[in-house]
């Protein structure tokens, strides 16, 4: 992967720093999923500096999601773990080792899930009056801070979808079929 990158033509550059910024995410998005955002189905499992972390990032964007989740969001919180997860180890594997074409399906699923998930998460932040809450975002200033940070949620995992029905190349070993 890193040596198809390194050897790219110029042209290419552009689309080698797409691939790896890819990777870059599905890397990072699967240990925010182990350690981050898994941690409202069980708190007690995780050591007190993480949760403390959880508990900053919280107090810093008004996140009203990971401060007192509802049923529905420990819902979402599930298919992370059980659905995305794999989703995005299984990508990173596939563009580790450039067989892209055989996961072009689950990419469309993982990025139409994800996307589907975020517009959901963005309506209850942008139509909710957390005036009288403890928690969430009391102005729209910080409404707006939350969203954005939902967004690359939504973008990145639908970029991949259509990114990966566009580019990925045949595996080679579908091609001796």
């Amino acid at each position: 992967f890193f040596r198809r990158i390194m050897a790219a033509p110029l042209g290419s550059v552009a689309a080698q720093a797409v691939w790896l910024m890819f990777f870059a995410f599905f890397v990072f998005q699967s240990l925010v999923i182990v350690f981050v955002d898994a941690q409202p189905l069980c708190p007690s499992c995780y050591p007190h500096w993480l949760r403390e972390l959880v508990a900053a990032y919280q107090e810093r964007l008004h996140d009203p999601f990971m401060s007192n989740p509802e049923a529905w969001f420990l819902g979402v919180q599930g298919m992370e773990l059980l659905f995305q997860l794999p989703c995005l180890i299984t990508f990173a594997w596939h563009l580790w080792h450039d067989t892209l074409a055989s996961v072009r399906l689950l990419s469309v699923a993982y990025g139409v899930q994800s996307a589907t998930t975020i517009v959901v998460l963005v309506t209850q932040i942008w139509l909710t009056d957390y005036s009288g809450h403890a928690y969430g975002p009391q102005t729209s200033a910080q409404k707006w801070k939350l969203i954005s940070v939902y967004s690359v949620y939504f973008v990145l995992p639908l970029w991949w979808a259509v990114h990966a029905q566009l580019y990925a190349k045949p595996d080679a070993a579908a091609k001796r079929k």
